[in-house]
């Protein structure tokens, strides 16, 4: 269940998309960035032709979809997507020629983080994932949802730590971890993800 956008103090990042005139490698800049939930990125080019595309038939492990234009699109334009659903979300522009294509340097990632520990998702009822911030050990409980198996991830999307589970919940140790803001991407038995935040401290 989404919140309304009002509940939450938003915050615009600046996120610029660059690339082609005069030989710059395409690229977004910063090219990952890690947000509060409800905050909002607006993208800006002011040269070549791109866009921001995190459709799920390219990042299918995205919490929610989103894309400037579905191709890409002349310069100058904005854009700009409100984060409402929290997560790590990755997205690229798919531009450019056969020759060369823009998506093989031109990618980002958005790290969406969710204050509260504790949230009803749609599809999956209350989710817990506390304490916050952890220290030896994080527990996950996911209500009326049996967990296959629970994935620590870095902020930049990298597997930590896998754990194997078998039922609704589950106490993954934590302790040597180094402190700093997680992500834990949930499996459950019928193999749906959902990816939550958590901070080690």
């Amino acid at each position: 269940m989404l919140l309304p956008f009002s509940v939450f103090a938003q915050t615009t990042h600046t996120v610029q998309v660059v690339g082609t005139p005069g030989g710059v490698t395409p690229a977004y800049v910063p090219a990952n960035i890690t947000i509060d939930l409800g905050d909002q990125i607006e993208w800006i080019c002011n040269q070549g032709s791109h866009n921001v595309y995190a459709e799920l038939d390219s990042f299918p492990n995205n919490p929610a979809p989103f894309n400037s234009a579905p191709t890409a699109q002349t310069s100058p334009w904005t854009y700009d997507f409100t984060f409402t659903v929290a997560g790590f979300y990755n997205y690229g522009c798919n531009g450019g020629s056969i020759q060369f294509p823009h998506w093989t340097t031109q990618q980002g990632t958005v790290t969406v983080l969710d204050p509260s520990g504790i949230a009803e998702v749609e599809g999956w009822g209350r989710v817990s994932v506390f304490p916050m911030p952890a220290n030896g050990v994080l527990y996950v409980e996911t209500g009326n949802r049996n967990i296959s198996r629970c994935e620590l991830l870095s902020a930049d999307g990298r597997v930590m730590k896998t754990q194997i589970g078998n039922g609704s919940t589950m106490t993954i140790p934590v302790a040597e971890l180094t402190a700093g803001a997680y992500l834990v991407r949930i499996t459950d038995s019928d193999d749906q993800v959902l990816v939550r935040h958590f901070v080690k401290e």
